[in-house]
């Protein structure tokens, strides 16, 4: 698939193969988890270089209809946002996990002892 970079931006559609395979070993993201998400994505620079900047999010974590979503729209909603980055014109892919951590469960913590 080639990436249109003339594009300003993009309403909300599946994560295309390419981004998939690349989150699937950098990010552990299964493609039925990815079968949820929507991508975004916007032209703009990086380095003096034209890319197309991309947001995947799970619209089940936001408040309007997700085909309203723009990439814009998510700077709101920053916790519906699962990875984000850039497309390079060579195709080369940039991706940050944005997912929230998940705190480890430890053990109970017992009240003070009152002598």
């Amino acid at each position: 698939m080639k990436w249109q970079f003339w594009r300003k931006d993009s309403g909300p559609k599946p994560i295309p193969e390419r981004i998939q395979h690349v989150v699937k070993f950098r990010l552990n993201i299964t493609p039925e988890q990815m079968a949820n998400l929507r991508m975004v994505e916007r032209a703009g620079q990086y380095s003096g270089r034209p890319v197309r900047y991309i947001r995947a999010f799970d619209p089940g974590a936001i408040g309007e209809v997700p085909e309203t979503v723009r990439y814009n729209t998510l700077d709101t909603q920053k916790s519906a946002i699962v990875f984000e980055g850039h497309i390079e014109r060579n195709q080369g892919v940039v991706i940050y996990d944005r997912r929230q951590p998940v705190s480890a469960p430890g053990p109970a913590k017992s009240a003070p002892t009152v002598a």
